[in-house]
């Protein structure tokens, strides 16, 4: 089909299939539904700009734990699990999906970069693209080139549950992400708890064995060994 024959195509399945859900999708929003897109839009630019970073300059696991905290780690992966969720949701309760899935097909087929929103390419500088238009274009590329490879996966597993796999997926990792900041938390309380107590003998002792105003003065040294025992472990766990 021409150009104008697609776009009047695409006007048709908008009409079809979304029109008559948007209501239903602003409900629950009423007049902050702009705030809430924003909110999670801006929550999953920060982490895919965070990801990017580490695509790009970080060549292993010792790189990532080095540059990063687990907990920003962490985060960067919640983030995205709860943009996913609220994209999933919103593409699905809106009728994008269903009309997607009913005709994929013709949709990919006659899909060029220049049918896309402006504001698509906003979005991917706001998530730290050097070249927006580029990256627009491949990703149009990737769409069209996968639709004959993944029309059998479609047969046995729709694009919806796909998108739920990889928001399940997603979720998994941030659930690891939490079990291993507790271990972290775990070994850091247990480490402290010894330090701590191994400081405090010493100290009993000195105090029993020289009861005088002098021996104040060996706090500092007691306090300093402390700190060069538990804060390299602690500095060391933050790292990860």
């Amino acid at each position: 089909m021409t150009d104008h024959e697609y776009r009047g195509f695409l006007t048709v399945l908008f009409r079809t299939h979304v029109r008559p859900k948007l209501p239903r999708v602003r409900r629950p929003f009423h007049h902050q539904m702009m705030e809430e897109w924003q909110y999670n839009l801006d929550r999953v630019e920060q982490s895919v700009r965070l990801l990017r970073y580490i695509e790009n300059y970080c060549d292993n696991g010792e790189d990532v734990y080095g540059t990063f905290t687990l907990d920003r780690l962490g985060r960067a992966v919640h983030n995205t699990r709860h943009g996913l969720q609220f994209s999933n949701d919103a593409i699905d309760e809106s009728g994008f999906l269903d009309a997607y899935e009913r005709h994929v097909d013709e949709i990919l087929s006659g899909l060029q970069p220049h049918h896309l929103p402006e504001v698509d390419k906003g979005v991917l500088r706001d998530m730290g693209s050097p070249d927006a238009e580029a990256e627009l274009a491949e990703l149009v590329f990737r769409a069209r080139a996968e639709r004959d490879r993944s029309a059998a996966m479609r047969k046995e597993v729709s694009v919806g549950r796909q998108l739920r796999n990889v928001e399940e997926q997603v979720a998994r990792a941030a659930q690891e992400f939490d079990e291993l900041k507790k271990s972290q938390a775990d070994m850091g309380r247990r480490s402290s708890r010894r330090s701590l107590g191994a400081g405090s003998k010493r100290l009993a002792r000195s105090a029993r064995a020289q009861p005088s105003r002098s021996q104040t003065w060996r706090w500092p040294s007691e306090q300093s060994t402390f700190r060069s025992h538990l804060k390299p472990r602690l500095g060391a766990q933050s790292r990860l």
